[in-house]
């Protein structure tokens, strides 16, 4: 492997890279420090007469947008196969800016389809812990809406592992749950397993949901559902970090609920 700078007009984005997301500050940033000099060289490999990045997409990004003609890149002897390519890509992944998580779990996924690994055997080879595989891979167990959800940085992987042990129908409900400030912990015990699943007709009019803080949850109204539950518990949750931010407090928030139900034509 020899290292030389290369014009970044020879220089081509590998297609297979796993990073699909490059962002804008990150890069006006990388491309500031660019011209005071660069410190880590790309990592290319030769195409006939041009060069194909293993490494250094970001910087050979950041290297354009400041105008700058050329890139240092270590030039490798040959071309790596497409299963080596994937092995680099996580093994270039522990020492880079991250990839993003729906990244990282497509790079998962495309690495144990390409090469035939389980998770167990990946991490024998490249030291990634199989639940960490595991709960990354969960990610194609989603809805899209959960899988949108990561994407856009507003839950993280294991709040989308445990949406993933739901059945799809339920999961939706779930992320709602998650996202109207219900802790991880609390989405796992919202969750129904098989085991526990109510049939139809186990509709109630009141619940008693007493918590081990003493505090008591009380759910009323015609032919309550688990599902009925943990919408009306996400609805509620919306409401109170709205109404704390509008700095109200406990007595006046159910003054401020009892208000808006008369007004839907709900009960008092």
């Amino acid at each position: 492997m020899q290292t030389r700078r290369i014009l970044t007009t020879l220089i081509d984005p590998n297609p297979a890279n796993a990073r699909r997301f490059f962002d804008d500050a990150g890069l006006a940033e990388l491309a500031a420090s660019l011209i005071q000099g660069q410190r880590v060289p790309g990592l290319v490999y030769a195409v006939g007469d041009r060069f194909t990045l293993l490494d250094g997409e970001r910087r050979w990004r950041a290297a354009r947008r400041a105008g700058l003609p050329d890139l240092l890149c270590c030039v490798l002897d040959k071309a790596p196969t497409a299963v080596e390519l994937l092995l680099a890509q996580l093994a270039i992944d522990a020492h880079n800016v991250h990839l993003t998580p729906m990244e990282r779990a497509r790079l998962y996924a495309d690495v144990m389809r390409e090469t035939g690994l389980t998770a167990t055997q990946l991490h024998e080879r490249e030291g990634v812990s199989p639940a960490t595989v595991t709960k990354y891979l969960s990610v194609f167990k989603c809805v899209p809406a959960v899988q949108d959800a990561l994407a856009a940085g507003r839950i993280g992987i294991t709040d989308v592992y445990t949406i993933s042990l739901a059945p799809a129908g339920e999961q939706p409900a779930l992320l709602a749950y998650k996202l109207a400030g219900a802790t991880r912990e609390a989405v796992g015990r919202a969750r129904r397993t098989p085991c526990d699943t109510p049939t139809p007709a186990a509709r109630v009019n009141r619940v008693k949901c007493q918590l081990p803080s003493g505090v008591a949850v009380v759910v009323s109204g015609e032919a309550i559902s688990l599902d009925d539950i943990l919408a009306s518990l996400a609805e509620i949750a919306r409401e109170a970090k709205r109404a704390k931010a509008d700095g109200l407090d406990a007595k006046t928030f159910q003054a401020v609920l009892r208000d808006k139900a008369r007004a839907g034509g709900g009960e008092s």
